[in-house]
């Protein structure tokens, strides 16, 4: 997006805010349904910036501008924004404020800031009215400002077909029956849903309403008599509609949901999740709700039996196309070939495509190579996109399959690298090792388990600013909590490590201006061991793709995380070589000679 076009758009929001009386307004990449990964219609902070990650906040005053991100996007965003006259804001670095600060100090008391209660959390509204209040100000609910400002070529409300998943393990009616308990367990008679793979996962239903997502618009109301799915029902194929009737869901129109809502509250105290519950929704209940962690959420996160066998079936989907892609790639290389970020890119996606229970990707692939890989969420472009060569080639994708979502970042040695591009991807590789080889009391919290991935890396001076490990989703989400592994993750218990997670093993270290390594495998928590002190778990590494040894000083490594790599190297060779290409098994052969 040009300078010129920003300006623009910023000058007729301002015209906007002064013409409803507000100060300041500020945008979430975000939706109503606080998607993670948000329709186009609803990229408001990419239309106004031109910033294009997939987490900002964009605070506009009537003289400033400026756009908070975390540390993923942090060089990204600044180059998107160079000349925007938007300013950076670091979120996390030491000394920068947050958005109720950074407003708070440019404001006078009393005035108003508006922003749209349908794309905040309960949570985050109240934390922002807060910050705000502290100064004097106040926040306004103002849902139409943004609509009245962007009318012209804006994407439509996606409306996919939805159709039924038969592989889930569980039918909903058997899912709502364990919702109803835990609800009353918690002292609530009802649930209001609005996560969209929360709801697909309660109604064994997909669609691909959101890119690399393959759920679909709707809200969910749950409560002892009935199960509401507000959804328009001439979208759904007629497996959905007929699962959906026999487990006892009936279909309303959208427009419906919030007086539905509004009434059932009256007879009905209801749980609402605040961290993924939209704002504007709590002002119409007629009683104060019951604020809890979604059983939902809970209970998707915990594969079950079923979920997990597909899962391994999926990994060997993605398995097959790595395998064929990374041939390939050589293959090429070794010709002569100049092969670019975003044409790797598109040759995996073609081996993904291949495979028969291909849907989409979990997301748009990471192909960074040299000082591209220090960016950890670098999208390549035909800006930035370089000639693979001598240094390291970063590949971050992953895969929708009919039977599950997949993860994977590998990195691969081209041409010759230096000792110290070996000796960081060794480190990262011990700390991948350190997680993957884990046993834990049942309920430790996400803190406690990054720390053993980071140690090989701290005890050398180095560290990362991103989590070490996410929830994966059952074909939904490849990012889903409740769990994480981060320095952040500090719950424990019921909300800690259980068995039946998946969750992801990427430490990683990051050279701005020279490389970046990441290595990252999914993981299942797993029933370990039972004794006095309790529950122990350990993991099923799931994800079935060789680790380059050409991009590691094999002498760092101990004999236990020798005999580790040999051992996973071993089982990819007997899982995998019946279904490969000849190139391909040729190829997987020499990729996993024994250390």
């Amino acid at each position: 997006m040009t300078e010129h076009t920003v300006c623009l758009r910023l000058e007729k929001l301002r015209s906007a805010m002064a013409g409803k009386n507000l100060a300041a307004w500020i945008v979430r990449t975000s939706d109503p349904y606080l998607s993670e990964y948000v329709p186009d219609h609803w990229t408001g902070v990419r239309w106004l910036s031109g910033f294009t990650g997939s987490t900002a906040i964009l605070a506009v005053t009537a003289g400033e501008a400026a756009l908070f991100t975390d540390s993923r996007y942090w060089e990204q965003a600044g180059r998107e924004l160079e000349g925007s006259g938007i300013a950076l804001v670091r979120l996390g670095a030491s000394g920068e404020p947050d958005p109720a600060a950074w407003i708070s100090a440019r404001l006078k008391r009393g005035e108003r800031i508006g922003t749209d209660y349908a794309a905040i959390s309960i949570s985050s509204q109240r934390l922002l009215e807060k910050g705000l209040a502290d100064a004097g100000l106040i926040l306004c609910h103002d849902d139409g400002l943004l609509d009245d400002v962007w009318q012209e070529s804006r994407p439509p409300v996606p409306a996919s077909s939805v159709y039924h998943l038969a592989s889930a393990g569980r039918s909903t009616a058997d899912k709502l029956s364990e919702v109803r308990e835990r609800l009353t367990i918690s002292g609530a008679d009802g649930l209001f849903i609005a996560p969209l793979d929360d709801t697909a996962w309660l109604t064994n239903c997909r669609g691909s309403d959101i890119h690399c997502n393959p759920v679909f618009l709707s809200y969910m109301l749950v409560t002892g008599e009935s199960a509401l799915l507000f959804c328009n029902a001439e979208r759904m194929h007629s497996d959905a509609a007929d699962a959906l009737a026999r487990d006892g869901v009936d279909i309303l129109p959208p427009e419906q949901c919030l007086s539905v809502l509004a009434e059932t509250s009256r007879t009905h105290r209801l749980l609402l999740d605040p961290d993924r519950t939209p704002a504007r929704v709590l002002p119409l209940l007629s009683r104060a709700p019951v604020e809890s962690v979604s059983p939902v959420a809970l209970m998707k996160s915990r594969k079950n039996r079923t979920e997990l066998e597909s899962i391994r079936r999926a990994m060997v989907s993605d398995g097959i196309a790595l395998c064929e892609f990374y041939a390939e790639l050589e293959e090429r290389l070794a010709a002569g070939e100049r092969i670019t970020e975003i044409r790797a890119a598109e040759l995996l996606h073609a081996h993904r495509a291949a495979q028969p229970d291909f849907l989409d990707e979990s997301f748009d692939t990471i192909a960074a190579f040299g000082p591209n890989a220090a960016l950890p969420h670098y999208m390549p472009s035909p800006s930035t996109d370089r000639l693979l060569s001598d240094g390291l080639l970063l590949i971050d994708s992953g895969g929708q399959y009919r039977t599950g979502t997949t993860d994977i970042t590998r990195m691969t040695a081209i041409g010759s690298l230096s000792d110290e591009m070996k000796r960081d991807v060794t480190l990262v590789l011990k700390g991948m090792i350190a997680l993957a080889r884990a046993s834990v009391p049942a309920g430790t919290s996400g803190a406690q388990l990054d720390s053993l991935a980071r140690a090989p890396l701290w005890r050398e001076g180095l560290d990362f600013g991103h989590g070490t490990g996410h929830g994966v989703g059952f074909v939904l989400s490849v990012h889903e909590g409740p769990f994480s592994i981060s320095p952040r993750s500090q719950k424990t218990g019921e909300l800690g490590l259980q068995a039946g997670l998946v969750i992801s093993d990427e430490p990683g270290v990051y050279r701005p201006g020279r490389w970046g390594v990441r290595i990252e495998n999914l993981i299942a928590a797993r029933p370990a061991a039972s004794t006095e002190f309790g529950s122990f778990l350990d993991f099923e590494v799931l994800t079935l793709c060789p680790i380059d040894v050409r991009t590691i000083h094999s002498s760092m490594l101990t004999s236990e995380e020798t005999d580790w790599l040999n051992s996973y190297h071993d089982r990819i060779r007997r899982i995998l070589s019946p279904h490969l290409s000849a190139d391909a098994q040729k190829w997987l052969e020499q990729a996993v000679l024994p250390l």
